[in-house]
């Protein structure tokens, strides 16, 4: 192994972190779960980040010249250090990340064997929830109470599941009642972090942390707007192709998302669908643009019954760094039939099949772990599979309705995300937005709202993500034209990298 500062620093983190451990194929200490938003470990954690900001300011002040791996730990330990600033940890639980429920998830797919080590852990870590919970009330820093409301139902009809890992049914229970009687009370009416103590300023290091650039709220609110207004000229192309040019888009978007033939009949035909979508993009996008071919391919599995609620219409979980441990799986939400159109499938795919073909890409070729578990940075994964999206074939004019479904949402995130937490937007401000723009049913739409909601900036990572990629290939291919399979193994082959680091490596190229 490397005796960089990246690997040391990712040595150190695993030793705090055995879940990560564990997800990554170490089964030496599967029988514990960190907690990792007590007030021990995030102190730990803060100590880890001064301390490699030290070594990479002595290493700086030596004249040593920092590799991609050191500006690729500097970015992380900045971001950490930043975080501290926050108390982020008083809104950790809501109703798109429940605590419960993942760690029930996370027993159920990561750890073969049962442990009643790892049951106390996960009472540790729900009493912790309550006690950040509870200092969220003191400062002010709590959940809208519609957010807390469906949280609390979430849980609710998770108990009445069958799910609960066996030992923890007290301590929910404690934290439903927390809930109900003193946290909801305390709740807010409004909705975003700009109503929040220091909440703007929050909100500017979430999307510094998230998107990793400099790009403001504003600066990504106007980006938004002309990019909605992209996709809608995009959208009266296809009006016009398909026989619809004299109505209105919002007509146009009714008929195509109610031709009964874009639907399948049952839940089996969805995934033979999708697996025959997975099998020609392989044997066509992935070959024609790519110089390396994966010696292991992505399951496809449903959603299961009692996440439906709260998960994503689709969703990937990568496989672990170790082979045999886990496989890359493509998970589909099918908590109701129209919410997969056939028309959507195959941009779907090229999406979340690219979250396969990038992390299995680096797994195969042995970059180091470090390089692709180590930065907290979503901009790169999502930007790259949204990329990807873009390099699909679009000769079917419902399949390209699909894709722009698809793009009109994740514009719409950049204008809805800083409206709510930046500009202060209401519910039917918001709610109204969406529905007047983007393609998809009401209760989608509010799903997407929600997560918005409960997890700021993340959204923001799709299309800024791409605008750098993109605008990476452009350079390239401008000197180096034609070689795409090129340029796709320089954004591949260092691993998950800060955007601005990338951007600063293919200067270099």
């Amino acid at each position: 192994m490397s005796h960089s500062l990246f690997a040391s620093y990712f040595a150190e983190k695993l030793r705090m972190t055995p879940s990560l451990g564990s997800y990554l194929g170490d089964r030496r200490r599967d029988s514990h779960v960190e907690d990792a938003l007590s007030p021990v470990m995030l102190d730990a954690s803060y100590q880890l980040f001064k301390k490699y900001d030290t070594l990479l300011c002595n290493k700086k002040e030596k004249g040593h010249p920092l590799s991609i791996e050191d500006i690729t730990l500097a970015w992380e330990v900045k971001m950490g250090l930043e975080s501290h600033q926050y108390p982020l940890e008083q809104l950790t639980m809501n109703s798109f990340h429940n605590v419960v429920i993942e760690m029930a998830f996370n027993e159920s797919q990561l750890y073969p064997k049962p442990s009643e080590s790892r049951v106390i852990d996960y009472i540790a870590i729900l009493r912790t929830t309550i006690y950040n919970m509870k200092a969220g009330i003191r400062n002010k820093i709590v959940l809208p109470k519609c957010i807390c409301t469906k949280l609390l139902s979430s849980l609710h009809s998770f108990m009445k599941s069958g799910s609960v890992i066996k030992g923890t049914e007290e301590v929910i229970m404690d934290l439903i009642t927390f809930l109900e009687r003193e946290y909801l009370p305390a709740c807010r009416d409004t909705l975003g972090l700009c109503d929040l103590p220091k909440g703007k300023a929050m909100y500017r290091h979430l999307i510094r942390s998230q998107t990793s650039t400099n790009m403001t709220p504003e600066a990504i609110h106007a980006y938004g707007l002309k990019e909605v207004e992209r996709i809608e000229a995009a959208f009266r192309r296809i009006q016009e192709v398909l026989g619809r040019k004299r109505e209105s888009l919002a007509h146009f978007y009714k008929w195509a998302m109610n031709q009964k033939d874009q639907y399948c009949p049952n839940d089996a035909e969805v995934i033979k669908m999708y697996k025959a979508t997975q099998k020609r993009i392989r044997e066509t996008i992935w070959k024609d643009n790519f110089d390396y071919s994966l010696k292991t391919d992505y399951h496809i599995k449903k959603v299961a019954k009692e996440m439906e609620d709260t998960s994503a219409g689709a969703f990937y979980i990568p496989s672990s760094y170790k082979p045999g441990e886990f496989e890359g799986t493509f998970y589909v939400n099918m908590r109701d039939l129209k919410e997969n159109p056939k028309y959507n499938m195959y941009t779907l795919s090229l999406h979340e099949g690219f979250h396969h073909y990038q992390y299995q890409y680096m797994i195969e070729n042995r970059i180091p772990s470090y390089m692709i578990y180590g930065v907290s940075n979503n901009a790169y994964s999502e930007g790259i599979a949204l990329y990807a999206e873009g390099l699909g074939i679009y000769d079917d004019p419902m399949e390209e309705f699909g894709h722009l479904v698809n793009d009109m949402m994740r514009a719409a995130r950049l204008v809805v995300d800083t409206g709510l937490h930046w500009y202060g937007w209401s519910w039917k401000k918001t709610l109204d937005y969406m529905l007047q723009h983007v393609p998809l049913s009401h209760t989608e739409i509010e799903t997407e709202l929600e997560r918005y909601i409960c997890y700021p900036a993340q959204a923001l990572c799709y299309c800024i993500g791409r605008k750098v990629f993109t605008d990476l290939r452009y350079a390239y291919l401008k000197e180096h034209p034609g070689d795409i399979k090129g340029y796709h193994h320089l954004i591949l082959e260092d691993g998950v990298l800060p955007l601005d680091v990338l951007k600063e490596k293919m200067r270099r190229v």
